[in-house]
């Protein structure tokens, strides 16, 4: 029994491995989940950052005072992504961009034509296939030059559908490597053992 259950250890982590290597390039569905985790994080939204100032990430123009840094760009983009896109074969890579917040009386106030540069613009977080390498795009990103993204539902379905799926495979190949290597269950013989009955 301890050489089978060996075999199957085995052989589940050679499974598990394979899932590794094959999940090691993000799908859409992860990269855009990546993007808003990120832009959450570091303070863009409306939604508190993290407390961690080591993992906060600094743009180009940020003041080094990190306080300072999120004090600037607060609210200053929606919580969910506009639009994805996957960099061409010479840049492995996803650019997930998100669009201005309508609502940002600050921006409102010192951009001129404000409600236009929201509807045509966004800001672009990138990052490489892997999801390493991620950062926000200081320039401002054309919303034309994105596809956007028609339903956020099917990107959950999607996840748990992938999660599902791989839960499934792992189980049945558990359960039929146990009945190989165990083979049929032979029933032990019987002994014919009736109670006695007392004969009067």
């Amino acid at each position: 029994m301890g050489i089978q259950s060996t075999i199957v250890f085995a052989i589940l982590i050679g499974l598990s491995a394979s899932i590794a290597q094959e999940r090691k390039t993000l799908t859409e569905a992860e990269a855009i989940h990546l993007a808003e985790q990120f832009v959450v994080e570091n303070g863009y939204t409306d939604l508190p950052p993290t407390q961690d100032k080591s993992k906060f990430s600094y743009e180009s123009i940020d003041s080094d005072d990190p306080d300072v840094a999120l004090k600037a760009r607060y609210n200053t983009l929606e919580r969910n992504a506009y639009g994805v896109r996957r960099h061409d074969a010479g840049r492995h890579g996803w650019t997930v961009v998100f669009r201005y917040n309508h609502a940002d009386e600050e921006y409102r106030r010192i951009i001129p034509d404000y409600q236009k540069a929201v509807e045509t613009t966004g800001r672009a977080v990138t990052m490489e296939a892997d999801g390493s390498g991620i950062r926000m795009q200081h320039q401002d990103f054309l919303l034309s030059g994105i596809k956007p993204i028609k339903m956020g539902s099917w990107l959950g379905i999607r996840v748990w559908m992938t999660g599902i799926g791989i839960l499934l495979l792992v189980a049945g190949t558990v359960l039929i490597l146990m009945r190989v290597l165990n083979g049929p269950k032979q029933q032990a013989p019987r002994d014919d053992c009736r109670p006695m009955v007392s004969q009067r």
